[in-house]
């Protein structure tokens, strides 16, 4: 039998809703909507609005089972950012942050419709269907330049530039 919520959970409750998802008046949360809120705060990457690891992870296991199952194929990227702790240093976090969110909407561009994912603080994942390896490789040596050509801003009228190593798999 379910226990009644003690004062202090609701209160907990309450302050979560308001301050992570929003939501300011119990009364009104409409319940279906407040559980694909929580989903979402729980499988986006809360810093640059991609999908998380976790979300990764059953993207992938999904495209393994499709790919199972009518053959279809996927290449999966794997992109490092190669001096993340020297930016991290030198800008320190919130450097380091405006840098990852802007590198996040690059990767974005380059990888286009792909299930761009932020695996780590460093890592970035793309699951992109229907590639061909040598498509792939393509996209991969593109999508370094891109990154290598651009100077992204930082606060304080400051710039950066990075390489990325990246791994390509196919599925």
């Amino acid at each position: 039998r379910a226990r009644p919520p003690a004062e202090k959970d609701v209160a907990d409750l309450r302050a979560f809703a308001a301050e992570q998802l929003g939501l300011n008046d119990p009364q009104a949360w409409d319940w279906p909507y407040v559980a694909e809120k929580l989903k979402e705060a729980t499988s986006m990457d809360s810093l640059t609005g991609l999908p998380n690891r976790q979300r990764f992870e059953e993207d992938v296991t999904a495209a393994v089972h499709k790919a199972r199952k009518d053959k279809s194929r996927y290449a999966l990227f794997c992109l490092v950012i190669d001096n993340l702790p020297q930016i991290s240093a030198t800008h320190g976090l919130t450097g380091a942050d405006a840098f990852v969110k802007s590198l996040a909407d690059t990767l974005g561009k380059a990888f286009g419709a792909a299930t761009l994912s932020r695996f780590s603080d460093a890592a970035f994942t793309a699951l992109v269907p229907g590639l061909e390896a040598e498509k792939a490789q393509e996209l991969a040596q593109q999508a370094c330049q891109q990154v290598h050509d651009q100077l992204f801003a930082l606060p304080g009228g400051k710039t950066q530039q990075t390489t990325l190593s990246i791994g390509v798999a196919m599925i």
